[in-house]
């Protein structure tokens, strides 16, 4: 039983990489005796303390002042900085607009056209409880 759910958890972890990188590669090794998830270096933000632009592509005023807040957190626990705008040209891209959480992994958002969404918030309204906007954006981010 220990090695099926290995197996199955081996292709539960391809088939969502699959479905969230354009054209990466794999961030999943297979060594003999266990499935380990490893972050690529060439996914990280470079230089360390880089300070990230994003921008909101549609929502609410308030969801996005939301989302800007609690994403500053990250700011006081990685070497890592956003700043909100509307640069056309901002590494990541917020949309509300499709089903779903969810964000491509760091440096894969680059591979993305500049007017399509990096990051998504689909099932957020500005009625969702504080806690759980913290909770999904700090998770995305």
């Amino acid at each position: 039983m220990f090695h099926t759910t290995l197996v199955n958890n081996h292709c539960a972890i391809h088939t969502c990489l699959e479905r969230s990188t354009v054209g990466a590669r794999p961030l999943v090794t297979w060594p003999h005796t266990a499935t380990r998830a490893a972050l690529e270096q060439l996914k990280l933000w470079q230089p360390v303390g880089r300070t990230l632009r994003v921008r909101f592509l549609d929502g609410t005023p308030v969801l996005q002042q939301k989302v800007a807040t609690f994403a500053r957190e990250w700011s006081n626990h990685a070497n890592l900085h956003f700043a909100f705008g509307n640069e056309p040209d901002a590494e990541i891209r917020i949309s509300f607009a499709q089903p779903g959480s969810w964000s491509f992994i760091g440096t894969d958002a680059l591979a993305v056209p500049l007017d399509e969404p990096t990051m998504n918030f689909g099932w957020l309204t500005p009625g969702t409880p504080n806690d759980e906007v913290m909770r999904v954006v700090l998770h995305e981010f």
